[in-house]
């Protein structure tokens, strides 16, 4: 007889700032379990990234952990490297041991390597958008509220 598949999905999240913010970590973790209970996903005990800038240490730990899991579930995917490269790095990883990618935060996966693009998207875009018109950001105003009259 089969047995089931006991693997499951690591949550990870972190000490540093995500996007400017410093989210505690009990947010962090109730936004993972509750994804992970949303999608129906075996959720595993997260792995806590510390504080030092840039670091990515305990993310190192759980891709080395990669064999033995079903996936991974980031807090949120700007947690990740600004680098391109070094998040390319890190896709490649997910891809070899055959595992999936989640961000809990903005609700998107790797699944499979044609997903990566989509995913990486907004870490491509992101660092563009203060050399953009208000930064990126529209102005609030109006008596709407949205700039429109």
């Amino acid at each position: 007889m089969h047995e089931p598949d006991a693997r499951g999905y690591r949550g990870y999240i972190t000490s540093q700032p995500v996007n400017g913010t410093v989210y505690p970590h009990k947010v962090q973790n109730l936004v993972v379990r509750d994804y992970c209970k949303r999608k129906g996903l075996p959720y595993l005990l997260s792995a806590t990234e510390g504080s030092i800038l840039g670091s990515f240490m305990m993310l190192n730990a759980v891709l080395e952990e990669a064999p033995a899991l079903r996936g991974i579930v980031l807090f949120s995917q700007f947690m990740l490297p600004r680098q391109r490269a070094a998040r390319a790095k890190i896709y490649e990883r997910v891809n070899v041991a055959g595992i999936e990618l989640h961000a809990a935060l903005e609700e998107v996966a790797i699944t499979g390597p044609g997903e990566i693009a989509v995913f990486d998207a907004p870490l491509v875009i992101t660092p563009w958008l203060p050399a953009t018109p208000f930064g990126g950001r529209f102005p609030v105003s109006g008596p709407d509220k949205a700039g429109f009259r």
